[in-house]
Formats: structure tokens, sequence, C-alpha cells
């Protein structure tokens, strides 16, 4: 089964700024204590809520938990902070890789000097209603952005092969429709947002005998 591919970096060993709780909560995730790293950062919050690296680090936190809506909601608020080119990429860094999605294989395509996207929260694409009361089965390519905020912001799908079958039968709107729900840690080139493209090939594969 294929799975999703992102290059990821190693983990750093000093936050961008001093930060004790940071440096508890990064020590807690790499002894392998996501839950109790976030609990942490939370309380921390709670006492100094405009401090980008105590949001930077929940996500961390909450994406090593494979928590992917609630690391998209910690993500916003590190956004909104306007975090310096060194915390993001220390956040970046310490970003475990996601994990795969059954019959989506999804490759970053970006510039040489852009460290790739992250996926945050994803989900695998539904299996189109009329595809499968035909009985037919497809392989469609998604081409899309990822914007600096961390959102699609274009999609469309390779129309290869017997590409009108595949949209009369709806695969390539389901394909497109799970893609641009996605929520990605941008790509930075030295700790600044910036796009970048990437495929997804999605599998769509009936299940036999059901």
């Amino acid at each position: 089964m294929r799975g999703t591919t992102w290059i990821v970096g190693l983990l750093v060993t000093t936050c961008a700024a001093a930060c004790e709780p940071c440096d508890r909560a990064r020590a807690l995730i790499a002894a392998g204590q996501p839950a109790q790293a976030d609990d942490l950062l939370r309380e921390a919050i709670r006492e100094d809520k405009k401090n980008p690296a105590l949001h930077g680090w929940r996500i961390v936190a909450l994406a090593s938990q494979d928590r992917g809506r609630d690391a998209v909601g910690a993500f916003k608020s590190f956004l909104k902070l306007g975090p310096s080119p060194e915390l993001w990429s220390t956040v970046r860094a310490a970003l475990p890789v996601p994990r795969p999605m059954p019959g989506v294989d999804v490759l970053a395509r970006c510039e040489e000097d852009v460290t790739p996207p992250v996926l945050l929260e994803s989900a695998a694409p539904a299996y189109p209603e009329a595809g499968r009361l035909a009985g037919l089965e497809k392989d469609i390519l998604v081409l899309a952005t990822v914007g600096p905020k961390g959102t699609v912001i274009y999609w469309d799908w390779d129309r290869v092969g017997d590409w009108g079958q595949a949209h009369y039968a709806g695969f390539g709107s389901a394909a497109m429709e799970a893609v641009i729900k996605w929520r990605f840690f941008p790509a930075l080139r030295d700790g600044v947002p910036v796009p970048c493209d990437f495929q997804a090939d999605m599998t769509f594969r009936l299940i036999k005998g059901l």
C-alpha cells in the first residue's frame, strides 16, 4: 500500500528564544510523551497567550499524537502571532512524519532551496457512489499548491487515460474534494512560508466480496 512521502528535518536541540516551558515540552516529546507536553504547553499558554514559541511547540505535541484538527487550531494561533523565521524553522524541523493514508501517495514538488510542507490534517477521499455502483476502479493524480498559510490554494486533476469515464463516475471530484480540505505546516525558504506544489496519487479500489 502506498503512503505519504515528505522530507522531514532533524529535531533541533534549542528553542528559537528563551522559553523554559518549550524546553520542557521538547524533552517530553523526545521522550515519547507528547500528551504530557501538550498539558504543560496549554497551562503555559494560559499565562502567556502571545508567546508564539508555546503555540509552535503545541503544534508539534499535537501532531505527534495524530491530533490533526487540534494541530491545525494551534497552527492558526501560531500564524497570527507572527513568528520569526528561526522559530518557523525550529517548529518545522521538530514535526513528525505524517502517518500514511491508505491508497494515497503524496509527493512535494518544491524548488531546491525550499523545505517541503508537512501534512497536519488529511483524509483519504470517499469512494464515489456512481463509480461504486458501476464497479469502476481508477487512479487519479491531483496536482495542487500549498499556500503560505498552510491551505490548498490551487488544485486540479490530471486528465490522462480514460478521464471522461473518471469524470462522469465522480472520481476526479472525489479526489479534489478530499485534497482541498487538507491542512499543512507550509513550505519554508530561509524560515519564511512560501507556496509549494505537490501531487497526490489516489488509488480507488473496490473491496472484493462486499
